[in-house]
């Protein structure tokens, strides 16, 4: 069996490879596993040894390739496929490739095509990514976690899978029996501001509207879903509230006291207070409710999310 592991997002691929070999060897407790790292001395000649190699001492083998387009030319890619189309019997190969390789390599189409199993590693968004949380949470952790408890943890953390699996790994935990709540999540997980996103926020509500046009679509064409900028724009002018309801309201300025009470990140409150002595309380409250009725007019169809999102930055929210 030949098994084609291929993208970017490296916690995806390392997963599939590992579930993969596990499960080979489970069956096959006899098997012989080796490994070939093609960014070290890697050999063609070793490659074609290991793929016709027969032991005494198993019935079978998994031979794992790591990157070898990265490191092999085309005629050692079209070399390699004329001998896995003669690979028979009950071995298994997997590739894995932490890049996507040229689309005309004549390996590459042949395993399209020809691989047992084919799975592209791609960044996760959305619903998709969502949906992983959930499933990471129950398949890997036993726990259940709630959509709101999902929605915070991607907050904090995006789409990093690596660190969303070890905060899902200390959830649960934490948890035990019961549901990962929003609560759990914001008390255990500290999620990182962007530089970016807070000088936009900066921006917005210092008035400064073209600066903050240029940022929001500077944001928008590298990726960042629109949803998800409108996500953080809610979070995080909701958060400069609770900090303002401590330092306009109360006159407390002390970042540790904030802190501990709001239970958010010491750096968070750092920052949010040097924004705070610049913008005023009425400014961030007209913002959010701007948001409100964005989320409202949206959701309704009433109107596009990014345009609204232009519209709300040059009305300087």
């Amino acid at each position: 069996m030949i098994h084609f592991y291929y993208g970017e997002e490296g916690f995806l691929l390392e997963q599939s490879v590992r579930l993969v070999r596990d499960d080979f060897l489970v069956k096959n407790p006899r098997a012989t596993l080796t490994i070939f790292d093609c960014s070290e001395e890697t050999t063609l000649a070793m490659l074609e040894s290991a793929l016709g190699a027969q032991s005494l001492f198993s019935d079978v083998q998994i031979v794992v390739i790591k990157n070898f387009f990265q490191h092999f030319p085309a005629q050692d890619q079209r070399f390699l496929k004329d001998t896995l189309a003669k690979l028979s019997g009950d071995d298994c190969v997997v590739f894995s490739e932490d890049r996507m390789p040229r689309k005309n390599a004549a390996l590459f189409t042949w395993l399209l095509t020809h691989a047992d199993t084919l799975l592209e590693c791609k960044k996760l968004e959305g619903t998709v990514l969502a949906s992983w949380v959930e499933d990471a949470s129950r398949s890997t952790y036993g726990s259940s976690i709630s959509t709101a408890a999902i929605r915070a943890l991607i907050l904090a953390v995006r789409n990093d899978l690596r660190r969303l699996d070890l905060e899902l790994q200390k959830l649960s935990l934490y948890a035990a029996d019961r549901t990962i709540t929003e609560d759990d999540v914001e008390l255990l997980v500290h999620g990182e501001i962007s530089g970016d996103m807070f000088g936009l926020i900066e921006s917005l509500a210092g008035g400064d509207a073209r600066r903050t046009l240029i940022l929001l679509k500077t944001q928008i064409v590298s990726g960042d879903d629109p949803h998800y900028i409108f996500s953080m724009y809610v979070y995080q002018i909701r958060t400069l509230l609770l900090v303002s309801s401590f330092y306009h309201d109360q006159g407390i300025s002390d970042q540790r006291t904030i802190a501990s009470a709001l239970k958010l990140h010491p750096f968070v409150v750092q920052k949010s207070l040097g924004l705070l002595r610049r913008v005023s309380q009425r400014v961030l409250k007209d913002a959010h409710k701007a948001l409100l009725f964005i989320d409202r007019d949206v959701k309704s169809g009433r109107r596009d999310l990014v345009s609204a999102l232009e519209m709300f930055v040059v009305r300087g929210g």
